[in-house]
């Protein structure tokens, strides 16, 4: 296929007007008084949707250029990956990445050297994130947690304050999830269950590929402490489970590549759903972590150094659970079926070994070595007597429910960063109170200089659109923004009224909005650094490629 090639500023010109379409479109949405977008269904005669969720125009737009498209994809994917991360904050990322992009091809075209204004740009957005760190505040109460989560979920309050709840509930180490529920309204659940952070081996045990996710029901449970290196060695707890009409999480050392195709073609065909982890912890401790699960599953862990092999497995090693969320990074195991008295048991002793470490003799051993193992123990401890709380997102049809389970998602997400690194002043104040940390900065030359100060006029990029969509004048806002040094004095635009923004709830987690800096930065600077572009030429003939032979064997339409 042929391929146009250009070069220079024409190529920035084009792929900064994709951004201008992308941030136009995003940016009405930005803000309490956000206005919607409506996107036609891309099935005929559907009716339309109308949303005021940027993540999910930004999804929608799309140009009819080349060049303009690539530079939409780059934006809407660093859009995603800021959602993805921290729960919120794609809209202010879009709308900062085209301010950001459009002074520095200003800059460019000017003759500056597009490495020292990137440069200084780096350096700006680091004293950004310092600043933002240091005027942020704790976010533990539930009052401002569900503040936080609100805004994340689009202003839903009832959203904020079940994501609130069910913080309070698992408590500190707790665990949160989220799964379809049965009834109109939303419910919480507190159940027991344990969490690590090891995801699929392979992304195509994925059950849900829009939250990319694989999940099972009522599974058995296989716990493992060696490697899997082959898939026979599967088959007689795969026999067992098939003959019992149920799924399996497969939980070994490591599962070799050679053992991966058997699994996932019987899952892929619903001969015998499966899922195939890492098991939690690591070096010697890992046995202890294995022998929790399946006390809290009531399994039978198959460990070699007990004797046993993989291939004399027996219902009776098989622990069972209500449900298994498995994600890129992480597992969850929910409702475990163990002896209440087996697991009461390992909690004591790990909390007794706990004990000796911390009332122990100092000048006995390696003082590292019994920090990294009194972390091990307090881990799980926590995983053994902590609770899961599960939302259970209710709703009038699948379509409805699957929409909220999107949102509560974010708004989770949105919220445990908060708990974690704190909050600063929401509606873009925060990020206008940081241009102070700019004041001062300077770079190694005129050129970074001058990434500094892009950086620097960027920052007043979401008060202005926020403003625009509230019907204020930006300017005058602003000013007033100025009589006053308190981080967190500003308007909110849903009343109109200045004052502490802290206690009206108008907050933003401070890793929502260095993720957004960040990212933005990074963006816009690889798009406005671009110097040659090289993009597909679409054929005239319609049936340019197709293969008649292959269309048959594939069932290929040819009109697609």
């Amino acid at each position: 296929m042929a391929r146009n090639i250009r070069f220079g500023d024409p190529v920035r010109k084009k792929l900064l007007d994709g951004v201008d379409v992308l941030a136009n479109a995003v940016g009405v949405t930005l803000g309490p008084c956000g206005r919607n977008v409506v996107i036609e269904h891309r099935a005929s005669g559907l009716p339309p949707v109308a949303t005021k969720d940027g993540a999910t125009v930004a999804q929608a737009v799309e140009a009819a250029g080349r060049m303009e498209s690539v530079g939409i994809t780059l934006v809407r994917q660093m859009a995603t990956t800021v959602a993805k991360e921290a729960g919120d904050g794609s809209t202010t990322s879009v709308v900062l990445t085209h301010r950001v992009a459009a002074e520095t091809r200003k800059a460019l075209a000017a003759g500056m050297n597009p490495r020292d204004v990137s440069l200084g740009m780096e350096r700006a957005a680091r004293a950004v994130e310092a600043d933002l760190l240091r005027r942020s505040r704790r976010c533990d109460d539930r009052r401002s947690l569900a503040h936080v989560a609100t805004l994340a979920a689009g202003g839903d309050e009832g959203i904020g304050e079940i994501v609130a709840e069910a913080l309070e509930i698992a408590g500190d180490g707790g665990v949160v999830d989220v799964e379809l529920g049965n009834g109109v309204t939303d419910e919480i659940e507190s159940v027991e269950g344990m969490h690590w952070e090891q995801g699929y081996r392979s992304p195509y045990f994925m059950t849900d590929s829009a939250r990319k996710i694989a999940e099972l029901e009522n599974p058995y449970i296989l716990i493992y402490d060696r490697v899997i290196n082959e898939f026979s060695e599967l088959v007689p707890a795969l026999e067992l489970v098939r003959r019992r009409g149920g799924s399996l999480l497969v939980v070994a050392e490591n599962i070799a590549e050679e053992a991966l195709p058997g699994l996932l073609l019987n899952h892929i065909r619903k001969n015998l759903c499966s899922i195939a982890v890492k098991g939690p912890g690591y070096g010697d401790s890992r046995y202890e972590y294995l022998l929790d699960l399946a006390a809290l599953t009531g399994g039978r862990a198959i460990m070699e150094a007990f004797g046993e092999d993989i291939s004399n497995v027996t219902i009776e090693h098989l622990g069972r659970a209500r449900r298994v969320v498995v994600r890129e990074d992480d597992t969850l195991v929910i409702g475990g079926e163990g002896d209440a008295a087996v697991i009461a048991d390992r909690l004591a002793s790990a909390k007794r070994q706990a004990d000796w470490i911390v009332e122990g003799d100092g000048s006995k051993g390696s003082p590292s070595g019994k920090r990294h193992e009194l972390q091990n123990l307090q881990t799980r401890i926590k995983a053994l007597s902590g609770r899961m709380a599960t939302i259970r997102a209710g709703g009038l049809s699948d379509i409805v429910i699957k929409e909220r389970m999107q949102r509560i998602e974010n708004a989770l997400n949105s919220a445990r960063s908060a708990q974690n690194d704190g909050v600063v002043a929401g509606g873009g104040v925060g990020l206008y109170r940081a241009r102070a940390a700019l004041a001062e900065l300077r770079g190694d030359n005129l050129d970074q200089d001058h990434g500094v100060a892009i950086v620097r006029a960027a920052l007043d990029e979401p008060i202005r659109r926020i403003a625009a969509n509230a019907g204020v004048d930006a300017d005058e806002f602003l000013f007033e923004l100025r009589r006053s040094n308190d981080d967190f004095w500003g308007m909110d635009m849903r009343s109109g009224a200045c004052g502490d923004l802290f206690a009206a709830g108008v907050i933003d987690p401070v890793r929502v909005t260095r993720l957004a800096l960040r990212n933005a930065v990074a963006t816009a600077s690889s798009l406005m650094t671009v110097e040659c572009a090289v993009t597909h030429i679409p054929p005239s003939d319609p049936t340019f490629g197709f293969d008649a032979r292959r269309a048959a064997e594939t069932r290929e339409d040819p009109r697609a």
